[in-house]
């Protein structure tokens, strides 16, 4: 049996990044962190960049697969692990009391952030 793809497109969107910049800088002004420090004053365009391409969606082509154990409901993986490895999910040097973080996160030795509360 021969199986063709169907490719699915997406006509492309009209952005304006201009705008969307603001409106990071205006959303980051409401949590009242200051945009206009140095540490902060790229952050908005980087937000903005971010989001465009997290909600544009690529090109892809579906697939099937042959159904040869007959399943009739959706299959899950479950228990996928995965780490991170960015120092900003989770610096060697923080502590709980780093103002970047909820207060209700921690860091254990291993790297991995829990919830505490």
């Amino acid at each position: 049996m021969t199986i063709t793809a169907e490719r699915i497109t997406h006509a492309p969107s009209v952005r304006d990044e201009t705008a969307a910049t603001r409106a990071a800088a205006d959303f980051l002004t409401a949590l009242g962190l200051d945009v206009t420090s140095a540490g902060l004053a790229e952050t908005p365009a980087r937000m903005a960049r971010a989001y465009a391409e997290l909600l544009t969606p690529r090109e892809f082509a579906l697939t099937t697969f042959e159904n040869d154990e007959g399943y009739d409901e959706l299959v899950l993986a479950r228990d996928v692990p995965s780490a991170s490895h960015m120092s900003a999910t989770c610096p060697a040097t923080a502590s709980s009391d780093c103002p970047s973080w909820p207060a209700w996160w921690s860091c254990s030795p291993t790297g991995r952030r829990s919830r505490s509360g």
